[in-house]
């Protein structure tokens, strides 16, 4: 397996509980490409906190291909797990495009 070049930003509120299991589920969907396309994972989180204890976030994601292909996908929700859920099947979109037609 290869070094993962994964950049997450902006994810500073959560707790190490909370930053473990979003790892897992971006190494889970880095590590299902990299067989096919090596490329460079950024993540850009932004959290807006409503009255009350809710909570919305905006993720920016960005990946570069080493043939210079750009990917970029951009997702909101109330709750991290699906902005991130939704954020990555975008992502997985345009990368299994691409890869379809190399």
């Amino acid at each position: 397996m290869t070094d993962r070049k994964i950049s997450l930003t902006g994810f500073d509120e959560l707790s190490k509980f909370e930053m473990a299991d979003v790892e897992k589920i971006v190494h889970r969907f880095y590590d299902k490409f990299t067989d096919q396309i090596t490329f460079e994972l950024k993540i850009l989180a932004k959290m807006y906190h409503e009255t009350g204890n809710k909570q919305k976030t905006s993720l920016t994601l960005d990946a570069y291909s080493e043939d210079g292909t750009r990917f970029k996908a951009t997702s909101d929700a109330w709750d991290l797990h699906e902005a991130l859920r939704e954020g990555l099947e975008k992502l997985e979109w345009q990368v299994r495009k691409h890869v379809e037609t190399q």
